[in-house]
């Protein structure tokens, strides 16, 4: 059986109309509906502070304005704070960065001096974390050479 049951929640919230489908005990029926209103109830008061609070953060970081020109001037700090308070993306700029790193790799199996070094740049992989630069890093001119082969004491 199907009944439909009109609902005025407290706390200016709106007319809401819930279909109370395929339950038997009609206390089972309110308890679930009420716990369901103040799960909603508590999303929405938690949600209107958050954006009370995002709005209380954009009006002041604005409210930093010569008065003489009435004009505001904000660093990318500023902004990018804000943007991150309202949930937006900040504001990034794409780099490029020459990195430099030594290795040494121990242990290579070769019969000589040009054989090790051929394997040791070929074990070499350099690879960018697209997580920690970018979606769009990407390694170009991968440059590798390899100095002072010697052979291993044993």
């Amino acid at each position: 059986m199907t009944t439909v049951e009109n609902v005025i929640p407290e706390n200016k919230f709106e007319h809401i109309s819930i279909n109370l489908n395929g339950y038997g005990d009609k206390e089972v029926q309110i308890h679930e509906v009420e716990a369901r209103l103040t799960s909603q109830r508590d999303s929405i008061e938690r949600l209107n502070r958050e954006i009370r609070e995002m709005r209380d953060n954009v009006r002041s970081a604005l409210h930093k304005f010569d008065k003489k020109t009435d004009k505001v001037e904000l660093d990318l700090e500023d902004v990018n704070s804000i943007l991150e308070d309202i949930g937006a993306n900040k504001i990034l700029f794409t780099w490029s960065a020459t990195v430099t790193y030594t290795v040494t790799i121990t242990g290579i199996e070769a019969d000589s001096e040009s054989e090790a070094e051929r394997k040791a740049l070929n074990a070499v992989d350099c690879r960018v974390d697209e997580e920690k630069c970018g979606e769009d890093a990407q390694v170009d001119n991968e440059e590798y050479e390899a100095t002072d082969v010697e052979e291993e004491d044993n």
